[in-house]
Order: structure tokens, then C-alpha cells, then sequence
């Protein structure tokens, strides 16, 4: 057996980056498992918008944090139990009506923000293209958040976990002025995902529980739950 794992990894602050500590939360809960059973885990990071594409590459054995793995995919991996959860909702300005919304057509008249690279919900950049959703794009999620701020957006669709951290730690004396929409865009689960179409997976997915469940047992990965809520894993490493 091999005592390397190569993992695929997008970039999802601070589940997820290159440069935050241990490579963010999903991918530290992804190495530290796999040191439970003395297997390394090598990460290589690939942009969300071609991570599609770098599944068809025989280098890799493994995808820790990247595309949401269903539909067209969902007969092709093995996965994990969820490693993580989010809900992605909009967030908005606390001075703003509380917005009602049922599809898309809802939000014609909203100027929306979204960030570069980011999937975000089933038909979101489609109904963009369409001209049903007034969007534009920035590089990152502070600089959507800043934009609220100037009004020049009115909407963001960001993760309500991740934003409620960002606004706290960079925008603590503002996070009054800040609001999230009742109504979710979608909720997802983290997983680690396995080729099926490679005969090492069944191992590498049985090594991964294995690995998961001593981690668990160990009361590290509630330490490590604990240091994510604080923000350890929103900064780069030393």
C-alpha cells in the first residue's frame, strides 16, 4: 500500500486555502485522520472552475473540498460522512426590508455580488447569463461585504458560518449594520470524495473512517472544532 494520499482541494476560507494554517479546517480533519493510520496526505489546490476538469487526471486519489459532487457525478465517488456542514444565505444590510423570495425571478431588481470562482447554488450563474439575476463579480468575500457596506451592492450570497466569522473578526464595530435573509439559497455538506473507477479507493475510504473515528475518540477533533470557532484557521500560516 501506498503511505501517500494525493487530495484535490479548492479554495473555501477558512474551511479550505492554501494559505491558512494546516491548509484550513476540512483539510487539517483530512491529514490529522489520515496520520491516525501513519498515511500522509498531500494536497494539491485547484481553481473551483476547473476542478472538473482535474478529475479526469490519474494523479489523485482523493477530493477534500471542492464541487458538490451529485447529479452528474453522484455515481462516480465513494464520500465520507460529512467532515462539515454550511448554509448559504444572503446576506444583506440591517436597514433593509426583510426579503421574501421563492425563485430567482424574486430578485430581478436586486443588485447581487457574488464572488470570483465560487459555484454557489444549481442555476445561479445560468439565471446570471439569462439576464434574470443582476450580477457582478468581485474577488473575494470582504470585498463583497465592503461593497454592502458602500451600498453599492444589495445582496451576497456567502456561507453563514464563514460570513458570521469574517464579519466578527474584520468587521466587528459593523456587524449590527449587517443582516442574513431568512431563506436559504442551499445547504451543503462537506465530504471527502474517492474515484470509484480506482481499485485503491474501497482502502482509502476505509483507512479515512478508521482514521476519523480514533481522531474523534481522541477528543482532538472537538479541540480542533473549538480552534476553527476562534479563528485559528482563518490566517496564514508562520
Amino acid at each position: 500500500m501506498a503511505e501517500t494520499v494525493i487530495v484535490l482541494s479548492s479554495e473555501y476560507p477558512p474551511w479550505a486555502g492554501q494559505k491558512l494554517y494546516q491548509l484550513g479546517y476540512v483539510n487539517h480533519v483530512v491529514k490529522e485522520s489520515y496520520q491516525q493510520v501513519s498515511v500522509t496526505a498531500e494536497f494539491r489546490f485547484v481553481p473551483w472552475d476547473t476542478l472538473k476538469d482535474e478529475l479526469t487526471d490519474k494523479e489523485y486519489d482523493a477530493v477534500s473540498f471542492g464541487l458538490k459532487l451529485k447529479g452528474e457525478h453522484a455515481d462516480e465517488f465513494l464520500m465520507t460522512l460529512p467532515v462539515m456542514h454550511e448554509e448559504v444565505r444572503f446576506l444583506t444590510l440591517a436597514q433593509h426590508s426583510l426579503l421574501k423570495w421563492n425563485t430567482f425571478e424574486d430578485l430581478k431588481k436586486y443588485r447581487i455580488g457574488a464572488t470570483r470562482g465560487i459555484p454557489y447554488m444549481l442555476g445561479f450563474w445560468e439565471a446570471k447569463e439569462a439576464g434574470v439575476l443582476n450580477v457582478e463579480l468581485a474577488e473575494s468575500d470582504f470585498e463583497n461585504m465592503n461593497k454592502l457596506l458602500l451600498g453599492t451592492i444589495d445582496l451576497f450570497p456567502m456561507g453563514k458560518t464563514v460570513g458570521g466569522l469574517q464579519i466578527n473578526r474584520h468587521l466587528h464595530q459593523m456587524r449590527s449594520q449587517f443582516k442574513w435573509v431568512r431563506k436559504p439559497l442551499y445547504k451543503f455538506a462537506g465530504h471527502v470524495y474517492y474515484p470509484k473507477e480506482k481499485p485503491q479507493s474501497h482502502l482509502w475510504l476505509r483507512l479515512f473512517n478508521e482514521g476519523y473515528r480514533k481522531l474523534t475518540k481522541s477528543g482532538k477533533l472537538d479541540m480542533m472544532k473549538r480552534h476553527f470557532l476562534a479563528g485559528k484557521y482563518d490566517h496564514k500560516e508562520e
